[in-house]
């Protein structure tokens, strides 16, 4: 039986190993410390053959108490539990004969094979030898995963910590850039891939000091850090792609590199290079120009037009598809080399001109078809390339004019008729062009020129023709006193009604009312 101590100030992470090794070690007593300090109290009262330690507690520390143990009882194990950040301190760990190195979050297998392991070499006359290997090993193992972590927080956070510990491993207190590689390929790049670019990169740059890493939140792009005093010709940019042509790793068509600036001290432009590189790598998106310099794309580019797409909604309104099709290109052309914009303000603005048609459209489309093409335009920001962008943009397009032709061929109502027969229903409500256009998602403006087309006469001369027919019947019909009658009708205003009623008829509604049926003038007649 061993008597096993496990020691962290975080109580849940301390409870989950303990019930781990309440598994797999029922045989042996468990202890456990909220720090090192408490740690100690117990190892003067029980020998503790285990001790299995986090490196950061508040109060005693796992290396200060690994020196404390050591000093008194030599023999004991120790297990060091830390996270990548925690590395310097593992080496320190070494110097100190700790038996096991374990990275968090902790594997139950990983956990068992450890304790497993440092029980049969208590044992053994081997001890030390076997800890000093173990560890070595381990670190060597972390080494290049800690290294890219290191790097990548170093591109995108100004950590004071990140940066002394890269100058551990380099020189960083000289000038320097960072390049940017983009390979446009669906599937994910392999390990040996990567291995096989960056050696390619890493060669053509020397004599200067490189290194090359994967960008972790963005897809299939590597970052190449430089010390050296100039950036390279745009020539050895090419000689690359021709090495990586040659290893069958990539093709001219299917590589991106975008340099950022030089600048004198890399240790603290690690953020701002990367952001000037990849500002500029953004611009890949058009797939014309294969080496970008940092200084041809400034960040703030700004296209303030905007698309209204007007023509592209007659166009599929009356079933023209192919016409449809073209204006979309041409629009899309101005984003073209010659008169580049920002790759996601042109994508923001072919959502947001799907997004007026779909809108505009909506009543001429099928039902249940408009949520799914609302969806499909919202996807098109996460298209990566010009031509994705132009193809998912023709598609769409496509779709939504199939969409208009089976609605049309089902006999459905007219929706400008169904508008019509809003008016007829609801006229003694408070109605505008507005109020109707966004009951049936028409655009207000081409909701009164539909109207227009469709019916002769304008969307306000309908709803007072429909109001004063009523009007004409409520005082024929009822005994409704005129003020009564003009609020039956959709007037809040009397006086209004009057006039409105008398520069239409040439009557008040009293005088009307006083003649009688006989005095019903012809439709539409009005005051000249």
């Amino acid at each position: 039986m061993y008597n096993i101590l496990v020691v962290d100030d975080e109580k849940m992470h301390r409870k989950g190993i303990l019930s781990l090794l309440e598994e797999f070690c029922p045989e042996d007593m468990l202890w456990e410390a909220a720090d090192g300090t408490e740690a100690m109290e117990i190892m003067q009262n029980m020998p503790c053959e285990i001790v299995i330690s986090d490196i950061r507690m508040a109060r005693m520390d796992g290396l200060s108490l690994l020196r404390e143990v050591k000093n008194i009882r030599p023999e004991v194990s120790f297990i060091i539990i830390s996270g990548y950040a925690d590395f310097a301190y593992a080496r320190e760990a070494i110097a100190f004969q700790a038996s096991a190195y374990l990275l968090k979050p902790v594997d139950k297998a990983e956990l068992e094979k450890t304790i497993t392991e440092v029980k049969r070499k208590y044992r053994g006359n081997e001890e030390t030898k076997y800890r000093v290997s173990s560890l070595e090993e381990r670190l060597r193992e972390t080494v290049p995963v800690y290294m890219e972590w290191l790097l990548n927080q170093y591109i995108t956070c100004s950590r004071v910590q990140s940066r002394e510990q890269l100058d551990g491993f380099w020189p960083m207190r000289q000038s320097g850039f960072i390049i940017l590689t983009k390979i446009r390929k669906k599937s994910r790049l392999e390990e040996e891939e990567r291995r096989e670019i960056g050696y390619v990169i890493k060669k053509s740059m020397e004599p200067a000091s490189a290194v090359t890493f994967s960008v972790n939140h963005l897809y299939n792009t590597l970052a190449t850090l430089v010390l050296a005093p100039e950036r390279p010709a745009e020539k050895t940019l090419r000689n690359i792609v021709y090495l990586l042509e040659a290893r069958e790793k990539t093709t001219a068509d299917n590589i991106y590199f975008a340099v950022s600036l030089l600048h004198e001290d890399m240790s603290l432009k690690g953020v701002e290079s990367f952001s000037e590189a990849a500002c500029a790598l953004k611009y890949a998106f058009y797939g014309d120009r294969h080496i970008l310099w940092a200084e041809d794309y400034p960040e703030n580019t700004r296209e303030e037009t905007v698309w209204n797409g007007e023509e592209l909604v007659d166009a599929l309104r009356q079933g023209k598809t192919e016409q449809a099709d073209r204006l979309y290109n041409r629009l899309l052309e101005k984003g073209i080399p010659g008169n580049w914009i920002s790759p996601e303000i042109m994508k923001r603005k072919v959502v947001f001109l799907f997004f007026r048609i779909l809108r505009t459209l909506e009543p001429f489309m099928e039902k249940d078809a408009v949520p799914k093409l609302n969806e499909k335009d919202g996807r098109i920001m996460e298209t990566e390339w010009y031509d994705d962008l132009l193809s998912e943009g023709r598609l769409l397009l496509f779709q939504i004019g199939r969409s208009i032709e089976r609605q049309k061929l089902s006999g459905q109502i007219n929706p400008v008729q169904r508008c019509k027969d809003y008016l007829e229903k609801n006229y003694k409500e408070e109605i505008s062009l507005e109020t109707v256009a966004g009951e049936f998602h028409f655009n207000p403006s081409y909701l009164s020129t539909l109207f227009k087309q469709s019916f002769g006469t304008s969307f306000s001369e309908y709803l007072s023709e429909v109001r004063m027919r009523k009007a004409l019947d409520l005082l024929l019909h009822s005994d409704c006193r005129v003020k009564q009658i003009a609020g039956m009708v959709g007037y809040k205003d009397s006086n209004y009604f009057i006039r409105s009623f008398k520069k239409k008829y040439k009557v008040t509604p009293d005088e009307f009312r006083k003649r009688g049926k006989n005095s019903v003038p012809p439709k539409g007649e009005e005051e000249t």
